[in-house]
């Protein structure tokens, strides 16, 4: 017989438990190696040890053995969520109705009687298996199925997260750090294949006195629907991002002077007719916008964004203007 301790992991673990000697081997005999793996227990408390070390697939279990008798180890397996479902068919000799139902309320499958018949226990073990291999194999798909959406769903949330670490959350424009990461590669691009760069920066014109007259609230209402008129103007293309407060900065990729000062113009236009409408109150705002174009003694992205700024400085000297 093998080492109860060796558990091969392709066949089906068969635990075997009688108190005598000849029981176990009469039934390890119907039962070939070639097809199960085979484990014997003498007693009781060494059923319960095998059971949790090895986890078999069936448990052959005598029912008259001393010490643990076969319905107490039978209740102490299904009360082990570990072990619960292994299917447990006791081996008797009994044949009382109030036994056999004792041993179904202390959680056994089935019964086999002795003397047993050979190729009924075969056919029995062999369909068990089956259906508990089955069974497991199921329980394994579901929890692959489980664990697959659950790595789907991180992944998801990571997504997420790194997206909300790179957009500002009341503009929904690119945040500073999600410009500086894009903006720098459309910066290098630019130089390395000689292409155009323009950008924008805007300010709205006075909007610490707009704040100060009607609230907080309504100047968040009014920078979110600046960007939305905003990128209503913009390409598919086009890198638009707020700084902070309410300075807004516009990458605009393939884009030569002349056509950069047109949009600021076509922005600066748009704003200044727009109304906004909160609260029953009807607010008019204008924006100053600073323009700047790459030129081949810039190194950085900074440079062009320092560059705008100047722009900026100088549009809002007069405001409501584009420079």
């Amino acid at each position: 017989m093998k080492n109860p301790n060796i558990h091969n992991h392709d066949k089906p673990v068969i635990l075997i438990v009688d108190d005598t000697l000849t029981g176990r081997r009469a039934i390890a005999s119907v039962l070939p190696e070639q097809e199960y793996d085979l484990s014997l227990a003498s007693n009781g408390a060494e059923a319960l040890s095998l059971a949790t070390k090895l986890k078999p697939d069936v448990i052959l279990l005598d029912v008259m053995m001393p010490g643990l008798s076969g319905y107490e180890v039978c209740r102490q397996i299904r009360s082990t969520p570990v072990l619960s479902d292994i299917p447990i068919l006791m081996i008797t000799s009994l044949t009382e109705r109030d036994e056999r139902l004792k041993g179904i309320a202390s959680g056994a499958a089935d019964f086999i009687s002795k003397p047993f018949d050979a190729l009924e226990l075969s056919t029995r073990i062999r369909n068990i298996t089956r259906l508990n291999r089955y069974r497991k194999l199921r329980e394994r798909n579901r929890q692959l199925t489980i664990m697959q959406q659950d790595l789907a769903d991180l992944k998801n949330k990571k997504h997420h997260l790194q997206k909300l670490a790179m957009i500002d959350d009341l503009t929904n424009l690119h945040n500073r750090r999600s410009l500086l990461s894009k903006g720098r590669e459309e910066f290098e691009r630019a130089r390395r294949y000689k292409s155009n760069l323009s950008a924008l920066m805007i300010d709205v014109d006075k909007f610490k006195n707009v704040n100060d007259t009607f609230g907080h609230g309504v100047g968040s209402f009014i920078l979110k629907s600046l960007a939305f008129e905003l990128k209503k103007n913009l390409r598919a293309i086009d890198i638009p991002s707020r700084l902070g407060g309410d300075e807004f900065f516009i990458l605009l990729p393939h884009t030569a002077r002349d056509s950069a000062l047109v949009l600021a113009e076509r922005l600066r236009e748009a704003i200044a007719a727009r109304d906004f409408k909160m609260n029953r109150r009807t607010i008019r705002v204008t924006i100053s916008i600073g323009v700047s174009t790459l030129s081949t003694s810039m190194n950085a992205l900074t440079e062009l964004m320092e560059a705008a700024d100047i722009a900026l400085y100088q549009a809002k000297v007069n405001r409501n203007t584009a420079a």
